[in-house]
């Protein structure tokens, strides 16, 4: 598919489904979500709804057309009392910005309209809020509580620990959904295309219109309440955060066990398909990066059911570009299917393991999923099920040692991150 052809084809999602998208952007360290369309879609309508699906308790928004730099910057200006001395830097403008000192940690939206209209300067800008790792910026201040640069003009760095999004200096509400909204150039709009560095850094999608979500608003329904959007919704908010928590754990593997993660080991060890190949991204459509890749890897570790649904696709076209996140939708599709291969083998048919390397990736993957939800296992604990040759004996045993070797050494690796010990099992001695 031509660049151009998928700029124009975006990632239309439904209301339905961008209401799990914008559930599913809280997992990230800096929450970001893209809604691009025509003008009257329905975008700004939306934007109260995510508010009420992920419990906001305010919005702010700021309208990106050709802001001057201060308005985001902040405004640096001699000190009158000391005309010689550092300078002063005031406060980006509190109408546009949503401060850390003014919301705190309260839950909220920020939305930022027009966001094919802003200039160099913002996106530069902004581009700060969106950087989870790196030198935190602290400056010093007076009693004022204005920032005080030294005379070079350059802050005091301290730490590599990320603080939360901050913008000319000063912190900005730190639990909050950005939300930008827009055009494209093609929609009848005076709008630019967003630059990919900026868009690089969101979950985009594309506007659709839906006829029955606009006469249920017409006609006040009850399906577009907060209960009933909750109640359609795989995960909650609470969900959400029980996962980032894991994620975020210092202790803990991060992303090991994403679908995301392990469809990328996959192509790492096949070598068919280079998922960070360069992207002809001028167009305004989304690429794969590594930074996208970990995006998408953080919310693929939240509870989607079947991992076949149009949201979770949706989710990774949305971060990853329709070649890469078609790519990776397929593989973790057929992964599932593999099941009931798993389960043939699990009743005695060791015919049913492939005998390709490359098919027994992905039975691996379906083995270690059936086996972490067997009821059988729940029950006992699966230390002690491990022990149990009639209970796990297909896996520890049968499996595992059938298993070409470097396909096994990656089989006890998803088992270690899983939390599964097959360092006492017999058959895994050699893979220690």
């Amino acid at each position: 598919m031509k660049p151009q052809d998928e700029a124009r084809m975006g990632n239309d999602v439904s209301l339905h489904t961008m209401l799990i998208l914008a559930l599913a952007c809280m997992v990230q360290k800096d929450p970001f979500l893209i809604q691009l369309g025509a003008a009257g879609s329905g975008k700004s309508w939306l934007v109260k709804k995510l508010a009420q699906v992920i419990g906001a308790v305010w919005i702010k928004r700021t309208n990106f057309t050709e802001q001057p730099y201060s308005v985001y910057g902040g405004q640096i200006y001699p000190n009158p009392a000391d005309p010689g001395g550092p300078l002063l830097k005031g406060a980006p403008n509190r109408v546009d910005v949503p401060l850390y000192d003014e919301h705190g940690s309260d839950r909220g939206i920020y939305n930022i309209e027009e966001i094919g209209n802003g200039s160099a300067h913002s996106y530069n800008q902004f581009q700060d809020m969106f950087h989870p790792d790196g030198e935190v910026v602290k400056y010093k201040r007076n009693k004022a509580g204005k920032v005080v640069l030294d005379d070079d003009m350059m802050p005091i760095r301290v730490g590599t620990e990320w603080e939360g999004p901050m913008l000319g200096g000063f912190k900005c509400a730190d639990n909050m959904l950005i939300v930008g909204t827009g055009n494209r150039p093609y929609d009848g709009a005076n709008s630019k295309i967003v630059p990919l560095p900026f868009q690089n850094r969101a979950l985009v999608t594309t506007s659709k219109p839906d006829l029955d979500v606009l006469l249920a608003d017409l006609k006040n329904d009850p399906s577009l309440s907060l209960e009933s959007m909750l109640e359609s919704l795989p995960f909650r908010m609470k969900d959400v955060l029980a996962v980032k928590a894991v994620i975020e754990d210092p202790a803990g593997h991060k992303c090991a066990t994403s679908k995301v993660t392990q469809w990328l080991e996959f192509e790492k060890r096949s070598k068919k398909h280079d998922p960070l190949k360069e992207i002809e991204s001028y167009r305004g459509q989304q690429a794969a990066t590594g930074r996208t890749y970990e995006r998408a890897a953080r919310a693929a570790m939240l509870p989607w059911g079947d991992y076949r649904s149009d949201a979770f696709e949706a989710m990774l076209i949305g971060y990853l570009g329709r070649e890469q996140g078609e790519k990776c939708a397929q593989w973790i599709g057929t992964t599932r299917h593999i099941i009931e291969d798993v389960k043939k083998f699990k009743a005695g048919d060791l015919t049913a393991l492939p005998s390709s390397p490359d098919k027994q990736y992905r039975f691996c993957i379906g083995a270690l999923d059936l086996l972490c939800q067997e009821q059988d296992i729940s029950d006992q604990g699966l230390e002690v099920a491990l022990h149990n040759k009639q209970l796990t004996g297909w896996f520890t045993h049968d499996l595992l040692g059938a298993l070409h070797k470097g396909v096994a050494e990656y089989l006890y690796d998803q088992c270690q991150y899983k939390g599964v010990d097959l360092a006492q099992c017999a058959t895994a001695s050699s893979l220690k």
